[in-house]
């Protein structure tokens, strides 16, 4: 961002509008780099957001489970039909923003003042983002979204004991309910190899989606208040300070294989522990933790509008002048987040309870 306009001979102190270069091409200059954040937003949630999608509704159907039926030699066996499903839908919000501009601000703009208000706008937007991607996640209640051209949609959390029956998961032979919003039974300060999430956590995701040998692709997400206590487990093993250099004196080592999705996002990486990737991300919430199967089909998906709208995708600067777009613009961001996944999620709350409830951010 300190060199957006460096491409056009612009010093940072220089005066954006000086007569030097016209509204279009800053406009054409500015879309480079909306084109390059927009992008990395996409790469930042890979591993929550499975894409994009314009439908509004979705069905699922579910295989069953249960045993073959015994036959005599001439007996025909009773018919078999898959045994469940689940519906979700999709939101679609219209979130907007502007920057302050008027002749004279303009006159005295540098292109530095400029840079600093685009950078603004994307902080704005990823915050926001970010935020809806997280509500999507700890929020285990479903709502009612009054869409305006489909009426009334149900959208719904992860798997949270709804009456939806779900595939057998190992070891079991029928068809149930599950439940991927979980209180601990204990607090952050009770964490021990015995009292241990991150294992709960992937214990209920290989139960889901197998158990092969030599572990699973999860990761596990944390508060900095948990750190203390999750690294102070047996099995968690550190990743080494990347400026440690060879021969110093350290007793942690380096684990190779840290998967690529999990380096692109805002949290920490601090190493491995009972099966998973550990993650630690200031924006969860205390006492909250979250587990993901990073080879499953991620439990969220973005809805947006259908391409034929021509309204597109991704973070937009709107003008209706492009030669002269400070007159009148806006910044426009369409989407939704909601799951799509039900089974790819588990939400744990450190409580000397086994009730989860909603992170009041988020509720």
């Amino acid at each position: 961002m300190a060199n957006l306009f460096g491409a056009m001979g612009l010093q940072d102190s220089d005066r954006l509008f000086n007569g030097t270069i016209g509204q279009r091409v800053i406009y054409d200059e500015s879309q480079k780099y909306i084109d390059l954040y927009n992008r990395d937003i996409v790469a930042a949630t890979a591993i929550f957001v499975a894409g994009r999608t314009d439908k509004y509704k979705e069905r699922f159907k579910l295989a069953g489970g249960g045993f073959m039926q015994k036959r005599g030699r001439l007996s025909k066996p009773g018919a078999v039909k898959d045994n469940g499903q689940w519906d979700v839908a999709y939101p679609l919000l219209d979130y907007g923003d502007a920057l302050a501009f008027d002749d004279i601000s303009m006159a005295y703009m540098t292109a530095a003042e400029y840079t600093l208000g685009l950078q603004n706008i994307f902080n704005r937007d990823a915050n926001t983002y970010r935020f809806e991607l997280l509500k999507a996640l700890f929020n285990n209640t479903g709502y009612t979204f009054k869409d305006e051209l489909y009426g009334d949609l149900s959208v719904v959390p992860l798997a949270n004991t709804d009456g939806t029956l779900y595939p057998p998961v190992l070891g079991a032979t029928a068809e149930a309910e599950a439940t991927y919003f979980v209180g601990s039974n204990y607090a952050t300060a009770s964490i021990s190899d015995t009292n241990n999430p991150v294992k709960t956590t992937v214990d209920s995701l290989q139960a889901r989606f197998g158990t092969p040998t030599g572990g699973s692709n999860i990761a596990f997400f944390y508060n900095v208040a948990e750190h203390a206590k999750l690294s102070a487990l047996t099995s968690f093993v550190p990743v080494q300070y990347q400026y440690v250099q060879p021969g110093d004196n350290t007793a942690t080592v380096r684990i190779p294989g840290i998967p690529d999705e999990l380096l692109q996002g805002s949290w920490e990486v601090t190493g491995t522990c009972s099966g998973a990737v550990m993650c630690k991300w200031a924006q969860i919430p205390a006492t909250y933790t979250a587990g993901v199967h990073l080879d499953a089909t991620p439990p969220l998906i973005e809805r947006v509008d259908p391409e034929d709208t021509g309204l597109g995708v991704g973070l937009q600067l709107i003008a209706r002048d492009l030669d002269a777009f400070f007159e009148s613009h806006y910044w426009r961001h369409r989407y939704g987040l909601a799951v799509r996944n039900r089974l790819n999620g588990y939400i744990m709350q450190m409580v000397a309870s086994t009730t989860y409830t909603i992170p009041t951010v988020f509720a």
